[in-house]
């Protein structure tokens, strides 16, 4: 059996890679310049666990999409691609978005 914070670890990976799959998916070829990706674990002293994604990205200045709501798009998504995963182990995802 996996052990708790190795769950975690893992899952945050998978978070990172999926986030990054659908930014390089949603932009045309040869616009996306620069994409830094950080996923924390935290656990509160309740027991419970976040999840953070920090994004940071340098597209091509002529880039016509909005490349803020690509990022938020792509981080939802991400989300919803590993939520399975928890559900799973019977743990019951919270959304919380940041501003």
């Amino acid at each position: 059996m996996v052990e708790v914070d190795e769950f975690w670890e893992t899952l945050a990976l998978r978070l990172e890679e999926a986030v990054k799959r659908r930014v390089e998916k949603a932009l045309p070829r040869g616009v996306l310049r620069d994409l830094q990706l950080t996923v924390s674990v935290e656990e509160d002293e309740g027991g419970g666990v976040s999840l953070t994604v920090e994004a940071e990205l340098q597209a091509h200045p002529g880039v016509k999409k909005d490349v803020n709501a690509v990022v938020e798009e792509a981080v939802a998504e991400a989300f919803k691609e590993v939520e399975g995963e928890l559900l799973k182990r019977g743990l019951r995802p919270v959304a919380e978005r940041g501003v």
